[in-house]
């Protein structure tokens, strides 16, 4: 209503005081019903005022009057005096004229574009649109405003929206204006008026990108802004900071901003230090930033239309400094509800909604970590009776993200929804709310009390609002909860509840329920034994328990025990008798059962309680674990033992019919257990998941699963003697880097009794199956072939499941299937249901079947095999032969053949039932000789050849007896042996002699080499570390000064290391012996001041290679003998003595052609293994001092088959 001012005279339930010149002025109704002024032309203090109607329409936002010239659909420019003569006219109750800008002017065809406005202490800029209530006329259906700013406006909000209208207002700050932005959509034209229907009208599009909203306030709600009507508004960016709402009083409230009606959603928007003050002892204030609430006077379909807000937070953000402040602690009225002071923050109206989206990875802190009172907290109303049965204010979490609550939501009301994500309260929440949780997590680090209170005594009724939890999935973790009555209600519906039918709650210290009620029919509750049951004492003993606490009704789901230590078996029946439903499962998270002999029955252990546990203790080896209920096994990875017992020293463990035996849990890294003998009745189960479980024996009928949607698992069993199925089945990983063959759920049998697979086996998605094989074999056969097909991938996209046979199978109406689906999302995977063809082994598209062809004996399948489209088959240890694949049919539907082997190749013959190998003999030949074994040997034997020749060559015969020593190094290459062979090598060596004459004319000597290097060649990355030791005796017999013959005999044994690149299979530790027998004649001529010996030798050398493997491929290799004719022509000048030494340079050319076996045989393949027919030259000189000489030379030198070389070595002597 108007304000209580405008008394002089009554229009309705308007008073507008009269101007001076009343006489000249009606007030009336216009044609559109609005309030106005009809005036003829008049002059007042001397001015010409009026010639038209003015509408007079009342602001509720504003609590006043607005003029607006009729003709027109704004009040623009040249209204201004008019309307303020009006205004002055209307005392109070009139607004400003509109603001500077020319609106006719930035406004065409309904469409208006305001850029790079500058106001400064303007009246307001008036924008109506199409549906505007007290404008019909008006058209302004579309507003650009950017690049603008508003400051200082004095007279009312500095903007003005109504209608239906497109709004995109960028890059624009409203700093210290009473109120910035009023939104006023479908208002009434009068408060009077009927509702207006807005079912028909297009809601307004309003975006604000990157608008401040700074120090604005305002002596009305909305310290900003003002939203009322149909719309759909998104604020992206920008920021709320500082504005205020005061009011003396009355209702103070949205200091930043207020939603009647309409969405609206705010993206990564910062709101701070906003206030709403209630003066007076009747004021309150409600909303410190933001109130939201519905409209009545607007329907769409019949319905009041609903203020919703929308957080929308991806990044971290803090909202703070946000309250509410009040002279008063009384309540006030909210339209039939009411209200304390509250919600520093946000506060939501009768039936508003407001809705946290917070991204995943994002967190949105409410508060700091001082927050105290009302600061920054979330609040909303209470009816004034709850015989109003009315629509609650509704708040919900979505999105994976955070938010972190340090305020308080002890004055919030209505529902609160967690869907998903996670949201904490930093403080004690005592809850009047209804709260459901169905996703997500709810987190309380100071405790939960839900409680109640009474209405207020001034209220229509007197009622009892009483907080409610609902948990129906997701997560609710509290400190302490404390369910209580302090409003004393007497009727249950009156008092405080809990409902848990599903997700967990987890209590960590005290429960407690006082007076209400706490009501499991499902889920989890995790908590301590003594919050659940009396008599339980503290020790971590236990002396039994007697019934359930006070206030719990539990009817279903799992008592989850957090306490931890060794229990009583008993404790479970006796939990049992308290609890008295068979619904409940017991599961005792960090402890661990203990049997007494009391509770072994005929030397059984009864199972007749569902229930959950580490392990039981059971020392007693004779003992059958008889599971009559659900038992579950976690174990746990902290076990003392490397591989934990579950069942401690116990025999078997059979399971009834119906029932289910779980190992393992999805929840924890996976470890090694064993269980003893299973023995599953029919339609019994046992699942293994999260665990790698090695069972002693498999039996019975029932089914087994390995792995499921949640988690992977991994069983091996020692012997299977069972006749069920076996289903092998986890989910790929939403990580792509983990989905590999090591990260399946795997299956491996050690042995099947008689040999005859009575069981049916299913690999469905992402699983292994080893057959008369471990899981660590299957993996390393998978490993094997992926490294020699490229192509071959374990993944969604790949090989999706998998079989390994170690040894032949034999199928007795047993059956596998292999059949993983061939994408992510396990298009036509198999199921535990799938049927198994009897007597056969099935791979399906996307499948890949793996057989040890070592560990044959007969026929791979005795039995069908079924190869389906795209499927693979893959021979491990292939060695060159053939194989029988199976006994039964063969059906290829399209299957790939590959080896763990690149040097041999497969193809399938379903007619033969075969699969032949064959070696690539020419490859593996090239691979051999890019090995430098033989090279490097007969290299290091020419070296030892080539100095004993230098040594004999230049000395005398009957000097007395000598020692010396060479060393060297060289790097050698050949590139061109054929078929791809090559390497390069580095070899260093030394050679340490004595030699002695034992006439004038002989001498006769010994000596022992070591060298080592490395070889390297291109050719798959081989590389081949060497070590050679050689012995040799040699002797020499002058017949003149000038003629020498000299005679070797020489061993050399060559160890060889080699290694290739991702092909561990040419690794090898072959080793070469060569042994050589030579002689040599020269002659040496005197030219002037040089000396020329020219020389020719004969040396007869055999080569024996040792043996090697390339996976199952034995790699022979024949003796050689080669026959090298070296030929020499050294040069040396005279002697140079210069006070005591003697320096002699010297120059030499060799060449050294082989004959005989140049080649090696593989596989009935030539290849060449050495270079032949290499020429060399060296250049040194020599230094005699006394006793000693002293050599140094360089040599360098190139051959057939790309061969070059290049070295050089250093040498004493000493003679005695």
């Amino acid at each position: 209503m108007l304000p209580k001012s405008l008394n002089t005279k009554k229009y309705g339930e308007y008073r507008v005081t009269p101007p001076p010149y009343q006489n000249n002025y009606q007030l009336g109704k216009d044609k559109d019903n609005d309030l106005c002024f009809h005036a003829a032309k008049q002059s007042y203090e001397g001015k010409e005022i009026m010639n038209a109607n003015y509408r007079v329409v009342w602001s509720a936002v504003r609590k006043a009057l607005m003029v607006v010239n009729e003709l027109s659909s704004t009040g623009h420019a040249g209204s201004v005096a008019a309307a303020a003569s009006v205004a002055v006219m209307l005392g109070a109750a009139a607004l400003p004229a509109q603001a500077a800008v020319d609106v006719n002017q930035v406004c065409q065809d309904g469409k208006c574009v305001l850029e790079n406005i500058t106001e400064n202490g303007s009246s307001s800029l008036i924008l109506q649109g199409p549906h505007t209530a007290s404008n019909s006329s008006a058209n302004n259906a579309s507003i650009i405003l950017s690049n603008s700013s508003f400051s200082n406006g004095q007279n009312g909000y500095a903007v003005q929206f109504s209608g239906s209208q497109t709004i995109a207002i960028t890059n624009t700050q409203f700093e210290k204006n009473t109120g910035a932005i009023w939104f006023g959509g479908h208002n009434k034209a009068e408060q009077g008026d009927p509702d207006i229907n807005a079912t028909t009208f297009p809601a307004s599009a309003i975006t604000l990108t990157n608008v401040d909203f700074v120090n604005n306030t305002a002596t009305g709600p909305g310290g900003a802004v003002y939203a009322y009507g149909k719309a759909n508004a998104h604020m992206t960016g920008g920021s709320f900071d500082g504005n205020s709402v005061t009011l003396a009083n009355s209702q103070a409230y949205g200091g930043a901003m207020v939603v009647k009606s309409g969405t609206w959603t705010f993206e990564n928007v910062a709101f701070n230090n906003n206030v709403a003050k209630a003066t007076g002892n009747n004021g309150y204030a409600t909303g410190g930033a933001i109130l939201v609430d519905i409209t009545t006077g607007i329907k769409d379909d019949d319905a009041n239309t609903v203020g919703k807000v929308i957080f929308d937070i991806s990044k971290d953000m803090t909202y703070s400094g946000n309250r509410v402040e009040s002279d008063s602690s009384n309540p006030g009225n909210t339209h039939q509800w009411y209200a304390y002071t509250s919600g520093g923050f946000l506060f939501l109206d009768r039936a508003s909604e407001g809705t946290f989206k917070i991204a995943e990875g994002s967190t949105l802190t409410l508060g700091l970590a001082d927050s105290t009172g009302e600061d920054d907290s979330i609040a909303s109303a209470l009816p004034n009776s709850n015989k109003q049965d009315p629509a609650y204010s509704t708040l919900t979490k979505t999105g994976a993200g955070t938010v972190q609550q340090n305020s308080s939501m002890d004055n919030y009301y209505g529902i609160f929804n967690v869907e998903e994500g996670t949201w904490n309260m930093a403080k004690t929440w005592r809850s009047r709310a209804h709260t459901t949780v169905s996703g997500g997590t709810l987190n309380l680090a100071k405790g939960l009390i839900l409680d109640n209170l009474q209405s207020d005594e001034n209220q229509a009724s007197n009622y009892y609002q009483a907080g409610q939890l609902t948990i129906k999935s997701g997560t609710v973790q509290t400190t302490a909860l404390t369910i209580q009555n302090s409003a004393k209600a007497t009727e249950p519906s009156d008092k405080a509840s809990l409902t848990l039918s599903g997700g967990n709650l987890i209590v960590t210290d005290a429960l407690k329920v006082s007076d209400g009620s706490f009501e499991m029919t499902g889920g989890m509750l995790t908590t301590g034994i003594a919050n659940v049951f009396t008599n339980e004492t503290a020790n971590g003993s236990l002396s039994g328990v007697t019934a359930l606490q006070t206030g719990l009704t539990i009817t279903g789901g799992t008592l989850n025990f957090t306490d931890s230590g060794e229990y009583a078996y008993g404790l479970l029946s006796q939990m049992a008798k308290a609890v008295n439903d068979e619904d409940v499962t017991y599961k005792f998270e960090n402890a661990v059962l203990k049997v007494e002999s009391t509770d072994i029955t005929d030397g059984k252990l009864a199972v007749t309680e569902n229930f959950t546990t580490d392990a039981i203790d059971i020392q007693d080896a004779d003992v059958e674990v008889d599971v009559q209920a659900n038992l579950t096994l976690t174990g746990t990875a902290t076990a003392a033992a490397d591989t934990q017992k579950l069942v401690g020293e116990a025999a078997s463990i059979v399971v009834s019919a119906g029932k289910t035996l779980t190992a393992g849990s999805a929840e924890q890294e996976i470890f090694a257990a064993e269980l003893p003998k299973v023995t599953l009745a029919d339609t019994s189960r046992f699942n293994v998941l999260g665990i790698d479980l090695n069972v002693a024996e498999l039996a019975g009928s029932g089914t087994t699963s390995v792995g499921d949607s949640t988690a992977a698992g991994r069983l091996t069993v020692e012997k299977l003697s069972g006749t069920g199925v076996i289903f092998v089945d986890p989910a790929w990983s939403d990580t792509e880097e983990l989905n590999v063959v090591g990260n399946a759920s795997h299956l491996a049998i050690s042995t099947i009794n008689d040999d005859k697979l009575q069981a049916k086996l299913i690999a469905g998605q992402n699983a292994l199956i080893a057959l008369n094989a471990s899981s660590a074999a299957a993996e390393d056969a998978f490993a094997r072939l992926a490294a020699q097909n490229e192509d071959l991938v374990w993944g969604p996209e790949g090989i999706t499941a998998a079989l390994y046979l170690g040894k032949s199978l034999t199928l007795d109406n047993g059956g596998v299937l292999v059949q993983g689906g061939t994408d992510k999302d396990g298009t036509g995977q198999a199921t535990a249901s799938s049927s198994v063809a009897t007597s056969s082994v099935t791979v399906a598209s996307n499948g890949l079947l793996m057989i040890n062809q070592s560990g044959l004996s007969g026929a791979a399948i005795d039995g069908n095999l079924n190869l389906q489209k795209d499927s693979v088959l893959g021979v491990i240890n292939a060695d060159g032969s053939s194989i029988e694949l199976a006994t039964g049919t063969v059906t290829d539907g399209g299957t790939t053949v590959v080896t763990d082997n690149q040097f041999v190749a497969a193809e399938l013959n379903a007619a033969s039932k075969s699969i032949v190998t064959t070696v690539k003999s020419g490859e593996l030949a090239a691979a051999a000789a890019s090995m430098g074994l033989q090279a490097m040997a007969q290299r290091a034997d020419s070296i030892l050849a080539d100095n004993i020749a230098e040594r004999t060559s230049s000395t005398v015969t009957d000097l007395g007896p000598a020692l010396w020593v060479n060393v060297g190094g060289e790097s050698y290459e050949t590139d061109s042996l054929g078929r791809g062979a090559a390497l390069k090598s580095d070899m260093g060596w030394g050679i340490f002699g004595a030699d002695v004459g034992i006439t004038p004319n002989d001498r006769i000597g010994a000596a022992v080499q070591y060298g080592s290097g490395t070889a390297r060649s291109s050719n798959y990355g081989i590389r081949n570390e060497f070590d050679n030791v050689g012995f040799t005796l040699y002797g020499v017999h002058a017949f003149t000064d000038n003629i020498k013959v000299t005679g070797e005999l020489a061993y050399l044994h060559g160890s060889n290391d080699v290694t290739a690149r991702g092909d561990t299979k040419l690794n090898n530790s072959a080793s070469v012996d060569v042994l050589s027998a030579g002689m040599r004649g020269e002659h040496r001529f005197q030219v002037g001041a040089f000396s020329i010996v020219p020389s020719l030798g004969l040396r007869i050398s055999r080569v024996k290679t040792d043996s090697f493997n390339v996976g199952a491929v034995k790699v022979d290799f024949d003796d050689q003998t080669i026959v090298q004719v070296p030929l020499s022509v050294s040069l040396s000048a005279d002697v140079l003595d210069y006070e005591g030494w003697k320096i002699a340079p010297f120059a030499k050319v060799s060449y050294a052609p082989i004959f005989g076996d140049k080649e090696a045989t593989v596989y009935g393949v030539d290849q060449d293994v050495f270079s032949t027919n290499l020429v060399t030259g060296s250049l040194g000189a020599a230094v005699e001092k006394g006793a000693f000489t002293f050599k140094a030379a360089v040599t360098g030198g190139t051959g057939n088959n790309g061969a070059s070389v290049i070295g050089g070595k250093v040498g004493i002597s000493y003679s005695f």
